[in-house]
């Protein structure tokens, strides 16, 4: 019995494939998925029908920009087996293009459906809490996804309270299991923000993100959404119809909460311009103040001047009326001499008499005023008087 070594035995499979003629100049149609580029620019890909697949790979041309997954393509080129992996591959020559293949039409016309109804509209689109304080991932528990939003989250935001409903992200069952986490958020309660995630991954591998029962519970989903599904150049349904979509898990964890030394950072510039400000108004105000006191202070009148003004005023108001008062007091004391002078008692005492008619009190000044038998009275300075007229000469 003859034993093979691995190599000896692909070594051998190759030689036969390659001498076939029909398998070293052959034509193949189908349809392009996991399609890749190395860094020397080489095309790596799946070409696959409804049933199977078959892997390819393309060095580098100008063809390379046709190989994008969901195209349909026809190729030619010879079958082999790469005898590191001792896989079976066709190394293509040449590539034409036939359209959008099955799986990206399928994606397509649900998009332009989905769209259609508003599934995708911005602006009912909501906008992510700045200060998230209970956040849900949902994700594998295994890999590397969870323990990036894990790190992330525990460097920027300690603060947060970080919860984990795992999930399959791949498979037959990827869709009703990324289903019930989302229903399980339902009752939860004060969730803020859901991280919907998935780590890199070929094209078919993303398909449970694509499918419409997803896409509608997401978009149902009365929490905000963010979306981290495979490599930054890879677009899903679920990116689209979510709130908002990050190019990777590590920078949807960053997008959903904020760097709590960033707010310190802030904080700290915050209290300082407002130091700042204040201590520059607090002067202003106290230049006013000064500007005003010195303003009332020219304003202010000088009470003891003014007292000493009202004492001259007094003063002079004084000296004033005293003069005043002396000269109608002189006035008063000559109109006394003068009434004195004119007082009849005066004039009495000096052996003068006032005769007056005792019937109506009239002073008799002539003659001629009174008549013989008439009753006189004769006013002295000491008394009166009383008689009778006898006679007149």
């Amino acid at each position: 019995m003859k034993v093979f070594s691995v190599s000896q035995i692909t070594r051998y499979i190759r030689s036969l494939l390659e001498s076939d003629l029909e398998l070293s100049d052959i034509w193949i149609s189908g349809e392009v998925t996991n399609a890749s580029t190395s860094s020397a620019g080489h095309s790596y890909f799946t070409l696959r029908d409804e049933v199977n697949q078959i892997e390819c790979v393309k060095f580098r041309d100008k063809q390379s920009s046709l190989l994008s997954d969901g195209s349909s393509i026809l190729l030619h080129g010879r079958i082999s087996i790469y005898e590191t992996r001792g896989s079976l591959q066709c190394y293509v020559d040449m590539v034409q293009e036939q359209g959008l293949g099955r799986q990206q039409l399928a994606f397509e016309e649900l998009k332009l459906k989905l769209e259609a109804e508003g599934l995708f509209d911005s602006s009912r689109k909501r906008s992510i809490p700045l200060f998230p304080k209970k956040l849900v991932a949902i994700t594998s528990e295994t890999g590397a996804v969870w323990q990036d939003i894990k790190n992330v989250i525990t460097r920027r935001y300690p603060l947060l309270e970080l919860i984990l409903i795992p999930c399959q992200v791949q498979g037959i069952n990827a869709v009703s299991s990324i289903l019930t986490a989302f229903e399980k958020v339902k009752y939860m309660q004060n969730i803020d923000t859901i991280i919907l995630a998935r780590g890199g991954g070929a094209a078919d591998e993303l398909e449970a993100f694509n499918d419409e029962s997803l896409i509608r519970a997401i978009y149902s989903c009365k929490i905000p959404v963010i979306s981290a599904i495979g490599h930054e150049s890879d677009t899903t349904l679920s990116d689209l119809v979510a709130d908002m979509r990050a190019p990777t898990p590590s920078v949807a964890a960053e997008i959903a909460v904020p760097s709590i030394q960033e707010l310190y950072s802030t904080i700290t510039t915050t209290r300082r311009s407002l130091s700042t400000i204040m201590e520059k108004e607090i002067k202003y105000i106290r230049e006013q103040i000064k500007r005003s006191a010195r303003r009332l202070i020219y304003q202010t009148p000088n009470i003891d001047m003014l007292r000493q003004q009202v004492d001259e005023i007094i003063t002079r108001n004084k000296r004033t009326a005293i003069g005043i008062i002396q000269i109608q007091q002189e006035k008063l004391k000559g109109a006394e001499s003068h009434l004195a002078a004119l007082d009849p008692t005066s004039i009495l005492k000096r052996g003068y008499a006032i005769v007056t008619k005792s019937i109506d009190n009239k002073v008799i000044k002539k003659t001629d005023d009174a008549n013989v038998q008439d009753h006189i009275e004769i006013h002295l300075s000491d008394g009166i008087l009383q008689g009778i007229i006898t006679k007149k000469s």
